[in-house]
């Protein structure tokens, strides 16, 4: 077999105003790269805010709205990407993930065999999906030469991760219907994750215009680009805690805009909310509890690496609950926190109930917990929200509903229809508030979304029998 598909190669270019440059046809850039393979492109972080607030706010009002004015597909990202995926989509990831880690693993990898890999992108450009292959290989290279303290199942989080991004978002980007001279154009506002900083630059390898902008910090690229050479840098001295990426003047109208071109906030300026504690959590609002729930390897007395689940973190000094099953096989346990490179080893297993499938282990860490709440106030049909690391893709974010309550063996469950999967075990159940309400736990097979959880309550229970040991051995 030969290829014939010639894969994208993209030229950085310099800008003074990558803000205004972005909007430039590709015509108007450097005329030897007018043809071919070679893209020329513009991939910035601006970062903080060279005049005045004012003046910084409507520059990006006035990117916005010249975006919409283009005729070339475009994506903002304003709250950070999706980490909320269905089991089928899980699954096909996992699926695409398999075939390229066996390409990894041959010894002769051949090009021949990574344009081979069964990947559906539902993009109908054979060499924007040629592309996509080559640069998942090249990005993976990148991570690998920056992450050399990461162990394999974090390379493989972030890996599933990039697959299901690509899956979820370049759909848009490569439309069939756009121009063979056409630049895309993804735009990341805001603090940005070290993944998704990553996909940032996959991004930019694909041939897309890419334009990071944070007014306060540019804390992940300084770490995985230095010396900015994936990623040109433009940096002011002025930096400023700006919540929310100012409105366009036009937002009321954005609907009557072709579908192609996307922004994760296009409704209209809504009026000024106070949260309290009493007022529902959005999605995005509960997506952030995810600094508090972690992943927990299990390594044997070998060192061994022989399974992992999830845990959250439910006080301030390191006490994390997970599942009995998740760590019953394990001499010592590994946990991770989404964003730190650092995995924190413990042999510490303060307490566990192996009837209730529960246990409570420590690490040397100060920590910000989750608050419990009783599950004596849960309803049939109440809304939750199902956060774990499933199949090793960490905080994994899935929602439902209550379906019922359940008992079996004279052990109380709660039935949701949210979905988790292997490795969701020990994964928080919160309600809309925010609050710790179970513990993931498992699920029927042979059913759809016939989920299960511990009741909080019985972590309560063994939070007091742990505190009662302590003080009688003192």
């Amino acid at each position: 077999m030969i290829i014939t598909e010639k894969a994208k190669d993209i030229s950085l270019l310099d800008s003074q105003n990558p803000l205004q440059d972005i909007l430039k046809p590709r015509n108007e850039r450097i005329k030897k790269f007018n043809k071919g393979h070679i893209v020329p492109i513009y991939c910035y972080r601006y970062i903080g805010i060279c005049d005045n607030v004012t003046n910084y706010l409507e520059e990006l009002r006035n990117l916005e709205c010249n975006l919409k004015k283009t005729s070339e597909p475009y994506l903002i990202i304003k709250q950070g990407l999706t980490n909320s995926h269905s089991n089928e989509e899980i699954e096909k990831a996992v699926a695409i993930w398999d075939q390229f880690e066996k390409w990894e693993n041959d010894s002769k990898r051949s090009y021949i065999e990574l344009y081979r890999i069964v990947w559906d992108t539902k993009i109908s450009n054979t060499t924007v999906n040629w592309t996509i292959k080559r640069s998942l290989s090249k990005i993976l290279e990148l991570f690998d030469d920056i992450e050399k303290s990461k162990n394999q199942s974090i390379r493989r989080n972030y890996g599933l991760s990039l697959i299901l991004w690509v899956n979820s978002y370049l759909s848009s980007l490569f439309s069939g219907e756009m121009k063979s001279n056409s630049i895309p154009k993804f735009i990341f506002w805001g603090a940005i994750r070290r993944n998704e900083a990553y996909f940032f630059i996959f991004l930019s390898m694909l041939g897309c215009d890419a334009l990071y902008i944070n007014a306060t910090n540019d804390k992940e690229f300084n770490r995985i680009d230095l010396r900015n050479t994936y990623v040109k840098l433009i940096e002011h001295d002025m930096r400023i805690e700006i919540c929310d990426f100012p409105k366009s003047k036009e937002s009321k109208v954005v609907r009557e805009f072709p579908a192609k071109h996307i922004s994760q906030t296009i409704s209209p300026d809504p009026a000024p909310i106070t949260h309290t504690k009493h007022m529902e959590k959005s999605y995005e609002e509960l997506a952030k509890l995810s600094d508090s729930i972690v992943m927990v390897n299990v390594y044997d007395d070998d060192h061994v690496h022989c399974g992992s689940g999830s845990g959250v973190v439910i006080d301030e000094d390191g006490t994390i609950v997970t599942n009995y099953h998740v760590i019953k096989d394990g001499s010592f346990f590994g946990i991770l926190f989404e964003n730190n490179k650092s995995e924190y080893i413990t042999h510490t297993m303060i307490s566990n109930n192996e009837q209730k499938d529960l246990a409570l282990l420590q690490i040397d860490c100060k920590t910000r917990p989750i608050p419990i709440k009783s599950s004596d106030s849960l309803k049939r049909g109440q809304q939750i929200v199902a956060i774990g690391s499933p199949l090793g893709l960490m905080n994994t974010i899935s929602d439902g509903i209550i379906a019922g309550f359940r008992s079996f063996d004279d052990q109380n469950f709660i039935q949701i229809t949210a979905p988790i999967s292997p490795g969701s075990s020990g994964g928080a159940l919160l309600d809309r508030y925010g609050s710790l309400v179970g513990i993931t736990t498992g699920g029927y097979t042979k059913g759809q979304n016939l989920n299960l959880a511990i009741p909080s309550i019985e972590i309560t229970k063994l939070l007091l029998i742990s505190s009662f040991n302590r003080r009688r051995k003192t």
